[in-house]
């Protein structure tokens, strides 16, 4: 009887038993839902992709946003019985559709978890884009090189090296239009030509003009995308950043939406172009603009 009681063999069957459900519920954690985010990541690339494409018919063609956004979802590889839903609606316009979302959902075969008597899983996605107007006007006293323009991000000031002097991608205006203060309020507020006109354009094709650039500054640089910074943490309307659209009505917006994007983060850059952006590289030189771009800005480093 002593023998038998000592015999503790069954108990380490049991608990080998119940470690190895435990390892198999890990692994079906570990594999099953890194294939649903993998699934997830998918139909969100997708998604994101019809929307878009669908916004560019809006707001004028709200039946066209929705057939685009079917063609693009096909072709970001989603089939057509996954997108479950493609539709238009209004955020800030109160007689034409300026939004459109895509949903899109896709059964997974799931391997290890069947182990605990799951089969499948539906994983689901959805994207909205939005049509706005951007206030028009204010400047920011920065350029972009032509070729950084549908990279989706953009340089627009370069740090000047200890041993280099000279300009750093800065703008002036108009030329000789101030020192760093004048930098400084430009961007924080915005260039706007009150009187102070910019040089005269070339008017034969491409229509480009010389703008003055700015030397140093960099720590006037510094302070005013801060304020940028601050102000769109503290002072942006919900019209730049809707989180949920569904909460908005047109006919009874939350106070201070304005159906413009006025946001401390958005505004307009000339687009000069390469040749002349890498001449004034470090020195006085003007550069040549041929256009402007909208840009929101993100970070000073």
């Amino acid at each position: 009887m002593r023998a038998l009681g000592n015999d503790d063999g069954g108990a380490i069957i049991v608990l080998a038993g119940i470690s190895l459900a435990a390892l198999m519920g890990f692994v079906a954690l570990v594999t099953d839902v890194g294939l649903m985010e993998v699934t997830r990541r998918q139909l969100q690339s997708g998604v994101d992709g019809a929307a878009l494409a669908g916004a560019w018919q809006l707001p004028k063609d709200s039946a066209g946003a929705v057939d685009m956004a079917y063609d693009y979802a096909a072709r970001n590889g989603l089939a057509p019985s996954e997108v479950t839903d493609a539709h238009v609606f209004r955020i800030f316009q109160t007689d034409e559709d300026d939004a459109i979302e895509v949903k899109a959902d896709r059964t997974v075969n799931l391997f290890f978890a069947r182990a605990l008597g799951m089969n499948t899983a539906t994983v689901g996605a959805s994207a909205t884009a939005i049509v706005a107007p951007l206030k028009p006007g204010d400047l920011w006293p920065w350029g972009v090189p032509q070729s950084q323009i549908g990279s989706g991000y953009g340089v627009m000031k370069l740090g000047a090296p200890d041993s280099m002097t000279g300009n750093f991608w800065a703008l002036d205006y108009p030329p000789g239009g101030g020192g760093a203060a004048a930098y400084r309020d430009d961007i924080e507020h915005g260039w706007d030509d009150s009187g102070d006109a910019m040089p005269p354009y070339d008017s034969t094709e491409p229509y480009s003009w010389w703008v003055a650039t700015k030397t140093g500054v960099i720590g006037s640089t510094k302070q005013a995308t801060d304020y940028l910074t601050s102000m769109s943490d503290t002072s942006d309307p919900p019209s730049c950043v809707l989180a949920d659209p569904y909460h908005y009505n047109p006919a009874s917006p939350p106070a201070g939406f304005n159906p413009r994007l006025e946001c401390w983060r958005i505004g307009l850059v000339p687009v000069a172009t390469d040749a002349s952006w890498e001449a004034a590289k470090g020195t006085s030189n003007p550069v040549e603009m041929i256009g402007f771009a909208a840009f929101y800005f993100v970070d000073f480093t």
